[in-house]
């Protein structure tokens, strides 16, 4: 399967001057790209994987609160009025 498409507009969108050598050289790439990526056309899925659940594979998790175990007195040095003490950002 071989699809056409024009490699100086392709340049053109990615900001980029080629040669006339570098045109047909990625003329050339860009197709076995395509040829490759249309090989998928051509597998034959079985019904079982077409008919899979598909809800089973995104497992969220609920989003909970849990205690961290870290106590304020940990940062005694640093905290002051049950705030923690910062350098001054603004003069």
């Amino acid at each position: 399967m071989s699809v056409e498409f024009d490699v100086q507009k392709v340049a053109a969108l990615a900001r980029l001057k080629l040669t006339p050598e570098e045109e047909v050289a990625l003329s050339k790439k860009f197709a076995q790209v395509l040829d490759y990526v249309g090989m998928l056309s051509d597998l034959q899925i079985k019904d079982e994987a077409q008919d899979r659940d598909e809800s089973l594979l995104n497992r969220n998790r609920v989003d909970e609160t849990s205690p961290s175990g870290i106590k304020l007195e940990d940062f005694s040095s640093q905290v002051e009025n049950g705030h923690f003490k910062v350098p001054s950002v603004i003069e």
